[in-house]
């Protein structure tokens, strides 16, 4: 999966196609999770386009039914050297109180990783903390978020408190502002 990401790298580098890691890759990035099943991509509303060109370039797409609980502006799967891709841009999902959407911008990124000289972009686990607690079946790895976050620190609090501003269900609301107070401890140290 490492040559995957390199290329992918590589590849929306040369385009400058603004694009973050995330979902289970970015775990196994913090050593929460041993392996990760295959690579999740966010890419810029304003980048989309040229990203499906470059990934239609060099990877097989994969035609996939969506799934009910997402209203996701695009949703796109590739494979390449047997690697599935997904792509998101505008990445929604709906809940009990409305459409919650990851927002990706300039404050989405918020570490690099280094792998054969290729720069790859990491979204945040703050993100992603919200972003599984919307989605059904994904307990366990909010859990692993939730724990990790509370051992070493809320990095990214901006992210958090902006998630506050878009409908939630109580359950994730109480969650956000749980990992807030966190931060503040954490800050107040």
């Amino acid at each position: 999966m490492d040559k995957v990401l390199e290329k992918l790298a590589r590849s929306f580098g040369g385009e400058n196609i603004s694009w973050g890691l995330g979902a289970s890759f970015l775990l196994l990035e913090y050593g929460l999770v041993e392996k990760a099943q295959d690579i999740d991509i966010i890419v810029s509303s304003e980048d989309i386009e040229r990203a499906i060109l470059v990934l239609d370039s060099m990877a097989k797409r994969i035609e996939i039914p969506l799934k009910e609980e997402y209203s996701t502006g695009k949703f796109l799967v590739y494979e390449l050297d047997g690697v599935s891709i997904d792509v998101m841009t505008s990445f929604r999902i709906k809940h009990s109180e409305g459409v919650y959407e990851f927002i990706f911008d300039e404050l989405s990124i918020v570490d690099h990783v280094e792998s054969n000289s290729e720069t790859i972009p990491l979204t945040s686990l703050e993100d992603w903390l919200v972003a599984y607690d919307l989605m059904p079946g994904r307990e366990s790895k909010v859990e692993l978020i939730k724990k990790y976050l509370m051992q070493n620190g809320v990095r990214n609090p901006e992210l958090l408190s902006r998630s506050l501003d878009q409908p939630l269900p109580g359950k994730t609301r109480r969650l956000v502002k749980k990992m807030l107070q966190c931060e503040s401890k954490w800050s107040s140290k």
